[in-house]
């Protein structure tokens, strides 16, 4: 990866050479990747099902990536939608389903309405991020036809969709079978590819994207190298063996709430920009607003009920300790008499 890395940013060879080299590097990543995740999934375990949906989304990738490889090597240039679009569009909703399958059910009422909320202010950021910096611009572009701008907008919003899944399972209280250090790889790996997505759909619509240029076609392979390592990570088979219970970490409370930052922060910068001022972005930041509310007061009615459990518990403690004390006193006095 790393000679790929140097030869793609370097243009080593001239700009037919370094098409080339990045085309094959990136289908190469791709596909590589699926034969690690699928091996893994032939494994078993409880997530086996998860990795065998990665190597499915990887190998659509590939797919797609090839067919774009074999038409430029052909000297035509890559239409969209295209065959490729299938590809690398259709590895993002595998990405999604596959995320939905290492999913649990938060258990009460209170949990999943937590969950809810704390998704809807994910989301809601995420896609305000998207709109400011690629979506709003996509949108605003249109193309020579309504396919073509509906292919090229699904990407950012199929990315939007996938982040928003990583961020649900950090933030539920019973995330996946996951060991944590397979799911910050995944989960970089996922961010590293979504986060390119987006950065083509950018670059196409300004006609300003090559495959000779490192970026965004670094972010495909570095991420889906990134996928075959959390796969290839045996901390989940340790886990499932010795039955290891994983507290749920700081990140999983504030997760929701950095996402809520950066949305405010890429606001304010478009603010001062002079940027996007319009009605989507206002909507944007009212639905976030609502949906903040909506999560403060149910936390406050979650402290409460904690609160008003403690004393219920310690009242209850209370009096037990001081029947035992009355016992006691009474074994001592019935002893001293004796």
């Amino acid at each position: 990866m790393a000679a790929w890395l140097a030869a793609v940013g370097l243009g080593a060879g001239g700009h037919d050479v370094t098409v080339v080299v990045s085309n094959l590097g990136q289908a190469g990543a791709a596909l590589a990747s699926s034969a690690v995740l699928a091996w893994r999934a032939r494994q078993g375990g409880s997530s086996g099902r998860f990795w065998g949906l990665l190597a499915g989304a990887a190998c659509l990738w590939g797919a797609g990536q090839t067919a774009w490889s074999l038409a430029e090597a052909a000297g035509r240039e890559v239409p969209t939608p295209s065959v490729a679009d299938a590809g690398f569009l259709g590895c993002a909703i595998v990405f999604v389903v596959a995320l939905g399958s290492i999913a649990r059910r938060e258990r009460g009422v209170v949990g999943r309405l937590r969950l809810l909320l704390d998704g809807l202010l994910i989301a809601g950021s995420l896609l305000l991020v998207s709109w400011v910096t690629v979506l709003g611009s996509v949108f605003r572009a249109g193309g020579d036809s309504s396919l073509q701008q509906i292919a090229v907008l699904a990407y950012p919003v199929l990315d939007v969709v996938v982040l928003t899944g990583l961020g649900l399972l950090q933030v539920s209280s019973r995330r996946s079978s996951l060991a944590a250090r397979q799911f910050v790889l995944v989960s970089l790996g996922l961010g590293g590819i979504s986060v390119a997505d987006s950065a083509f759909a950018w670059l196409t619509t300004s006609q300003a994207y090559t495959s000779s240029t490192l970026l965004p076609n670094a972010g495909w392979v570095v991420g889906f190298a990134l996928l075959g390592l959390a796969a290839l990570d045996p901390t989940e088979e340790a886990v499932e063996r010795l039955g290891e219970h994983r507290a749920e970490p700081a990140a999983a409370m504030i997760a929701p709430y950095a996402a809520l930052l950066l949305a405010f922060l890429i606001s304010i910068a478009a603010f001062v920009a002079g940027g996007d001022r319009g009605g989507m972005l206002f909507t944007l930041q009212a639905g976030l607003s609502g949906s903040l509310m909506a999560r403060q007061l149910l936390a406050i009615l979650e402290n409460r009920g904690l609160t008003r459990t403690l004393e219920r518990r310690v009242l209850e403690r209370t009096v037990e300790l001081g029947r035992s004390e009355r016992r006691f006193r009474a074994l001592v006095l019935h002893s001293s008499e004796v």
